[in-house]
């Protein structure tokens, strides 16, 4: 043991030759058998001069260790792990680093758990702030794909926070996860079937609300942009050979003509009640 003077070496600890010029230095402790051979940091420091003149002799080693009571204490112990890692089947060079440091460096290492405790625990509050609003967006019918636009855009909040110093938590947005969007997700589209249309077509309204929902119906029924059907007119309709009403337009984006087939009465009913000059809808309105 790093205790025994009497022993013909008074300490497997020593302070590597680079740095024997060194006011202070580290001491290691090497650990070479037929399978290992590696340094270990012990991370405890020691004036250089005073360690080689303490190492000279077992009169000097016991002085030193009297003096220094609390270094050789920690040496102990260390040189202790070192056997026990040594004795075990698979040796592992991180865990002995780690239970070097636990003696080291108590309260470094108590300081450094306290912090990932801490920030475990913001993590698991923003976790469940994150899972909290999920929920709310689910229980209020939102597809997948929209309660994963809103989580894209509360991470960007996060990080925009961070960058101002709202928070300090670096990890934070990384923990907002969105939904895997599942096949069945995609297939799942928010639609209103032919007898919603027709209540909605049916129901009385005045003013403004008449105008909208006459103008949201005939998107409907044309399948169109409002782009497009906001430059609907009477030149726009024509009877084909066969008695088919339809409407031609060119679209405004691919600059593409289209026919669409009229297939629903109401469209026309509603377009000649404004005497085909529909009022004006915009996608934000």
């Amino acid at each position: 043991m790093a205790t025994t003077p009497s022993s013909k070496k008074l300490t497997p600890f020593h302070v590597r030759n680079k740095d024997l010029k060194k006011d202070t230095a580290t001491l290691f402790i090497r650990i070479h058998t037929r399978k290992i051979d590696v340094l270990i940091s012990t991370l405890l420091q020691v004036e250089v001069n005073e360690w080689l003149k303490a190492t000279a002799s077992p009169r000097a080693w016991l002085a030193h260790q009297k003096k220094n009571y609390q270094l050789h204490a920690k040496l102990t112990q260390i040189e202790g792990i070192v056997k026990a890692h040594m004795a075990k089947i698979d040796f592992d060079r991180e865990a002995l680093d780690m239970d070097v440091r636990y003696i080291s460096e108590p309260e470094k290492v108590e300081a450094e758990r306290r912090a990932k405790e801490e920030a475990a625990a913001a993590d698991r509050k923003a976790i469940n702030r994150a899972l909290i609003m999920r929920e709310k967006l689910r229980n209020h019918g939102y597809m997948e794909k929209v309660v994963n636009k809103h989580l894209t855009n509360l991470k960007a909040l996060i990080n925009a926070a961070f960058i101002d110093g709202v928070h300090d938590n670096q990890r934070a947005a990384s923990l907002i996860v969105k939904n895997k969007i599942e096949d069945r997700d995609k297939a799942v589209e928010i639609y209103l079937t032919e007898t919603e249309l027709q209540a909605l077509y049916e129901m009385p309204l005045t003013g403004k609300n008449d105008h909208i929902r006459d103008v949201f119906l005939i998107g409907c029924y044309t399948c169109q942009r409002v782009s497009d059907y906001n430059n609907l007119n009477a030149d726009c309709f024509e009877t084909t050979r066969k008695g088919t009403r339809i409407i031609r337009i060119v679209q405004q984006k691919t600059k593409t003509e289209v026919t669409i087939p009229v297939l629903n009465e109401n469209l026309i009913t509603i377009c000649e009640k404004y005497g085909y000059n529909v009022p004006k809808a915009n996608e934000q309105g």
